[in-house]
Parts: C-alpha cells; structure tokens; sequence
C-alpha cells in the first residue's frame, strides 16, 4: 500500500498562532509593552553659574522595540539641560548623560526637574530629579593685585547695600516709605527691598528720592568715599507692583532716565566705563516723581552691585 503524500507544511498560521497566544498571555499576566527611564542620582545640589551631570537609562521591556527621545523641563529661569546621546533605541536600551547648566543669575533655592522619554509610538515615561541651586561664593582676589589695580579692599561684584547706607533724602523724601526685608516674591531669596511712593500728602517739590551714601552720617565724618575704581558697570533688578510705575535711577554720571518698570523681575545695566570711581559717596540712587506718578507707585528693588 503506498504513501500518501502530505505536500509541504505551512508554518504561517502556526507562527500566528502562537504569537496570537503570547498576545493574550501578556494581556492576561500584565506583561507590560513599553519601556522604563531611570536615573543614576535623584537629586544634586549645584552653585549659581555651574553645571551638574545624571545619567538617564533607557530600558525596554521583553518585546519593545522603538527609539526614545529625552527632554528636560522645569528648573529655574535660564537653565540649560543637555543630553548625550538626546535619543538611542528602547531595545537593548542606552544611556545618556544629562549636563544640568544653571545660570550665575539663578534664584537659589530647590527645583523639581522633569526628565521626558517619549518613544516613536508615542509612549511617553517620566522621572523627577530635584536640584538644589546655591548662592556662588564672593570671588576672592588676592590683595595685591586688588592694590595695583585701584580696587582697594572691594572685592567684585560687590552689593551696594555691603559699601553704602541708605540715609541719603532727596526732594519730597517724607513721601517715601521703605521695607527693606519684604518677602513679597524676591528676587534673591530671602528678601528685597520694597518702596512705596506716595502723593496722598501735600508735595512741596513734586518729586522724592533716596540714595545710598558713605559714610552713614550715624557713624561721623569721613572725607573720603569708596573707592571702586576697576569696576565698570552697576546692575540691578526692578519690578513694579503694576507695570505702569516710572522711575529714574542714577550712580556716578550715569542714568536710566526714568524708564516704565514691568511687573516682572528685570535686570538693568548702568554703564561705568570710563567713570572716575575712586572716591565714591553715593553708591545709588533712585527718584520719582508726582506728575509721571500721579497716584504715587510701589516697586521693588534687588541684587544692586557693581560687577566688573
């Protein structure tokens, strides 16, 4: 009796048979079908101006396969994140390293960074890192080369609420009313200083203003002022509590004219090159007046210091 032949075997619905089957034990036992971002360090601490590295791990799950992109937000303003590799495969995985750049300007103070994955499926995985941003430390110049430049004893940047008082009145100065340790969002944590200008009262001159001063007439007489020679410019931040507020602020010669504050923190430079700084009395100063102001204003003021 001869064979019967059977021809060749189709291995096509076997194959999809028995992936068919691994579907619904995935689905039945939970195996997930996406990928996993981990860090090496959750959180970091970092002084203004420097930068601080983690590394980001990519890990697929037994069948992923997709390539994953990394992001970073989050951090305070200014803050530069960089990934190297910025994308690599889910299957096997890799991992990338994560530069954190903070800006010398940076608001001390502890931020929650969000690191991103996203897949080319669209699969999205996030982590926290925390990062922990310090006040940099006041650079240290050795003293002799500070003499031979005319610095003296000031070390730059130097605050110039370090080096002057603010005792000097200008104008209608009863007009004017000072925090000077408000908590009402500083730039600089802990405090700023807040001005409050009022025309309630009957002006004589129509304009008021305040400047920092050496010496502090509490303490005597001194003939000579600070000698900041080597610095060559004045920055400062302002806000208005509204936005409409104007104001004139002035140091050695040079002024902003009276400009219109935001309601959000800004930074304004006062340009000292060429300035004989070598016997300085009064370190700032600002002035408003009733007729730009004619319901009187509140600003804010923080970080005034000379910079090199």
């Amino acid at each position: 009796m001869g064979k019967t032949s059977r021809g060749p075997i189709n291995f096509t619905p076997i194959i999809a048979s028995i992936s068919a089957t691994i579907a619904v034990i995935s689905f039945f036992l939970g195996l997930p079908n996406n990928f996993t971002l981990s860090l090496s360090f959750q959180e970091g601490t970092i002084l203004q101006g420097e930068k601080i590295t983690t590394e980001v791990q990519i890990d697929a799950t037994w069948r992923n396969r997709q390539r994953v992109s990394l992001s970073a937000s989050g951090g305070p303003e200014g803050t530069i994140y960089t990934f190297s590799p910025v994308s690599g495969p889910s299957r096997p995985g890799f991992t990338s390293n994560l530069t954190i750049m903070v800006d010398k300007n940076s608001l001390p103070g502890r931020y929650e960074v969000i690191i991103t994955g996203i897949g080319s499926n669209g699969e999205e995985r996030n982590n926290k890192y925390f990062l922990n941003v310090k006040p940099s430390p006041v650079q240290q110049v050795d003293s002799q080369s500070q003499m031979a430049s005319g610095v003296g004893q000031v070390v730059f940047p130097a605050h110039v609420g370090d080096l002057f008082s603010l005792t000097g009145r200008l104008g209608d100065a009863d007009d004017i009313s000072l925090d000077l340790n408000s908590t009402e969002d500083p730039r600089s944590v802990p405090s700023n200083l807040k001005v409050i200008y009022s025309t309630s009262r009957t002006p004589i001159k129509g304009w008021a203003g305040l400047y920092w001063q050496y010496p502090d007439p509490a303490t005597g007489y001194e003939p000579n002022g600070k000698n900041l020679t080597g610095s060559n410019q004045l920055t400062f931040w302002a806000r208005g509590e509204k936005g409409t507020e104007k104001v004139k602020f002035m140091v050695a010669g040079a002024t902003t004219g009276f400009i219109t504050l935001t309601n959000k923190w800004k930074q304004y430079t006062l340009d000292l090159s060429g300035k004989d700084l070598s016997n300085i009395k009064g370190g700032f100063s600002f002035i408003v007046n009733r007729t730009l102001n004619p319901d009187g204003c509140t600003f804010f003021l923080d970080d005034i210091r000379y910079e090199r």
